[in-house]
């Protein structure tokens, strides 16, 4: 059996992921330039990791109950990673942590894509910004 041409196949993913970014960089919104460079590598990640490894999206909670500041791709050992299943109840307290995240963090949070300024911040800044350039 041929051994695999490795550098072969890592240049075809870094060719993919360049063409992801470069197809992305047209984007207006930040969503537009990241969701599909995330969605190239998550694609270049499952090729490549072992399968005891899942992918996933999500926010990160560490020991001090801290949440990270996006959503970012998150890599898992699926062996060991605690499986979490939801009952009727539980959906509730699901359903209100949605609306807090929704409704107070999410507004009050710094985004790394509007220059770590919350949204009501970066909102006001654009405001001025228009003002000054009409005035």
């Amino acid at each position: 059996m041929a051994k695999p041409d490795f550098d072969k196949l890592f240049t075809a993913a870094a060719m993919q992921l360049h063409a992801a970014f470069v197809r992305s960089s047209s984007g207006n919104r930040p969503d537009e330039m990241g969701e599909p460079r995330e969605k190239q590598f998550k694609s270049f990640l499952g090729d490549w990791l072992p399968q005891k490894f899942g992918l996933s999206k999500g926010y990160i909670l560490n020991a001090e109950k801290e949440v990270s500041g996006e959503c970012d791709l998150v890599i898992f050992n699926s062996e060991t990673c605690p499986k979490f299943y939801f009952d009727q109840e539980l959906n509730v307290a699901r359903g209100k942590i949605f609306r807090y995240i929704e409704t107070w963090y999410n507004r009050m949070r710094k985004h790394s894509a509007l220059q770590y300024l919350s949204p009501s911040e970066y909102e006001f800044e654009m405001e001025n910004i228009s003002l000054t350039k009409a005035a």
